[in-house]
This record gives structure tokens, C-alpha cells and sequence, in this order.
């Protein structure tokens, strides 16, 4: 949420993630994921190599975050309109979910260390979602959000629904 509230044309990462960092350059792309709330929230394309920054950014002191990269956000979500993990629809079309029991804490793994390489079929498929949640749903009532997100989720491609809201 930190993110969330900055100018966000910066990231940041903890210390430990240095020198996966260093594997990050110009032109990558991160795909955000909330782990709190188990929801993707956006992209990022990175427009820098890493750098260590120490002043702070996301907290008004002692920023834990000080690995850094200029980034310009491809997309980002509010919570509201995030896009939950656990849909069916989003579980089984990524590679690191699709076969393990949503109960289960095998697939958890890969979302515990930022920074890992996310195989590019799953990247492009999030994506889309995000942009679609991004531009489709915000100049509709919030109400009508759930319907909509659940009308993508199902269809074969991008499923454009603009019916009148009962709740306006």
C-alpha cells in the first residue's frame, strides 16, 4: 500500500534482494502482487537498473526498501478492483497455482520472494486482466464491478458488458 500512496515512479525492495535486482533491467516488467490480500494489483515496467537509495520513500523513516528502480506503472489497481488469486479463472491459467489446491500452501512458495522471474505466458495473461480492470471498470458504478470482473474471468477473450446500473 506504501506503493500505493507514492508518486509511483520508484520501487523498492529490501536489501536481501540486491543481487536478484541486478538480473532486472530497462524494458522488464513486475507484475504486483498483494500477499496480505492474496490479489494482483499491476504493472510495472522498469525503466532503470537498480539502484541503493536510502532516503526515504514509502516510510517517513528508516525506509526498508533502499533497492531501487525508476519504474512507470503500466497499470495499477485500486484494492477494490484488484484481481483476486483464488478466482478459478486466474488460479488455473498460471503456471505456479494451476494443479495445487487453493487450500493447500504448496503453490505459496513463489509469493513469499520478490523479485522471481514469472514465466511470460503468466505475466502476459495478468496483464491484459489488469489493463482490462483498469480501463473497462472505472467509469462504471462500483456496484457493477464484481459482475463485470466475473463476466472476463469466464469468457475466452475480453467480455465488454455496459448495461444501466439498478444502483444509480
Amino acid at each position: 500500500e506504501a506503493f500505493s500512496l507514492s508518486e509511483r515512479n520508484i520501487s523498492g525492495f529490501r536489501l536481501r534482494h540486491k543481487s536478484m535486482a541486478g538480473r532486472v533491467g530497462p524494458g522488464d516488467r513486475f507484475v504486483c502482487y498483494m500477499t496480505k490480500f492474496s490479489r494482483w494489483i499491476g504493472v510495472l515496467e522498469v525503466e532503470s537498473t537498480s539502484f541503493i537509495d536510502e532516503a526515504p520513500v514509502f516510510y517517513p523513516e528508516n525506509d526498508p526498501f533502499v533497492v531501487r528502480f525508476h519504474v512507470r506503472p503500466i497499470v495499477w489497481l485500486s484494492r477494490e478492483l484488484s484481481l483476486p488469486i483464488h478466482d478459478r479463472k486466474v488460479w488455473d491459467t498460471l503456471s505456479w497455482t494451476k494443479g495445487h489446491a487453493q487450500a493447500g500452501s504448496a503453490w505459496t512458495g513463489k509469493f513469499r520472494t520478490s523479485l522471481l522471474q514469472m514465466p511470460d505466458d503468466d505475466g502476459k495473461f495478468l496483464e491484459q486482466l489488469l489493463l482490462f480492470c483498469g480501463q473497462a471498470v472505472l467509469p462504471l458504478c462500483p456496484m457493477l464491478v464484481l459482475d463485470i470482473v466475473q463476466c472476463l474471468y469466464t469468457s475466452i477473450g475480453i467480455c465488454m458488458i455496459f448495461r444501466l446500473c439498478r444502483h444509480c
